[in-house]
């Protein structure tokens, strides 16, 4: 009895050393986030490079000769969830910008502001092409959360470890369904991919008729509203295969031609990782898939669609359409 009960001792002895350590490394994290995240002179920009919706700040801020201070939020290490990030956006998200006492969030609200305090007119092809954006986000968001980030997060942990560090709410419960591949799947799925080829044809026919930026000859704010969703198309298998070249022949020259611009210099490693020779798409992904599989076998196999469902989605859908609602 006096040895069980030396165990019992011994186990909750531990239990608290562990927790207690565990909650000692958050609050040095903690710590190091605030000294990383507080309030500089100037104008600052939080975000991760990888975002389009960073990289479109990023463009408008270049476009505008404007000086500013980068902070990267590390979004795989949950940066963006942190107390002190929620300090300069309570809804954990990337982008955000603070420019000295004034925080704003939202790419598109960043990027207003931008153009109205630094830009020299006010550029209404923006708003429409912002719009198109926007809405082709919402399925091309969901497509790479099933078929992207499912496989980075099962590629760092068993599903356990996983749900069990989870906050609870809402956010547990999405985060779950990406885990087990059931975010966005079935018909759901094939509607996103279709959306996204009815946003990609909207845009290939405004462009045959020539124009080499979207407002004319010069690379303009609506460009810069489009160009950074586009880069990440490859990773979700568009504008890749040899019947999208030849389906969305303008668009991909479009990207090209932006992609010379020195304006565009801002996030060059990422722009190669995602667009062309597509490292993440071609070579990342795939490995990451495969090692989730393996780690979580027990729990479940995820799967990303293949190039031929996307092409097929592709040819399902009109080559010039109204916009989708």
């Amino acid at each position: 009895m006096k040895q069980v009960a030396a165990a019992a001792a011994a186990a909750l002895a531990y239990h608290w050393w562990a927790s207690r350590r565990k909650r000692t490394a958050k609050e040095r994290r903690e710590a190091a986030l605030e000294k990383r995240f507080e309030a500089k002179a100037g104008l600052t920009l939080y975000g991760n490079v990888a975002s389009p919706c960073t990289r479109r700040v990023l463009i408008h801020l270049k476009l505008h000769g404007v000086s500013y201070k980068f902070v990267e939020v590390n979004l795989l290490r949950g940066e963006q969830r942190s107390e002190a990030y929620k300090k300069i956006n309570p809804l954990c998200k990337v982008p955000a910008l603070r420019h000295d006492d004034l925080i704003l969030y939202e790419s598109g609200a960043i990027s207003y502001y931008i153009d109205s305090k630094f830009g020299p007119q006010n550029e209404p092809l923006e708003t429409p092409w912002l719009d198109w954006e926007l809405s082709l986000a919402d399925a091309f968001s969901r497509l790479s959360r099933q078929y992207v980030d499912a496989h980075i997060v099962r590629s760092l942990h068993a599903r356990p470890h996983f749900v069990q560090d989870l906050p609870e709410g809402p956010f547990a419960a999405k985060w779950t369904r990406i885990f087990d591949g059931t975010f966005c799947e079935g018909i759901e799925a094939e509607a996103c991919l279709e959306r996204v080829a009815a946003h990609l044809s909207e845009l290939e026919g405004a462009l045959a008729d020539g124009r080499a930026f979207l407002g004319g000859a010069e690379f303009s704010a609506a460009d810069a509203a489009v160009l950074p969703r586009l880069l990440k198309c490859p990773q979700n298998h568009f504008l890749r295969t040899p019947l999208q070249e030849e389906r969305f022949g303008n668009i991909i020259a479009y990207v090209e031609r932006c992609l010379a611009l020195p304006v565009l210099d801002a996030g060059a490693a990422q722009t190669r990782l995602f667009w062309r020779p597509n490292v993440v798409g071609r070579f990342v992904v795939p490995v990451l898939e495969a090692w989730g599989n393996v780690r979580n076998a027990a729990y479940s196999t995820v799967h990303r669609a293949s190039a031929t469902a996307v092409d097929a989605a592709v040819a399902r859908t009109p080559k010039f359409t109204a916009r989708p609602s």
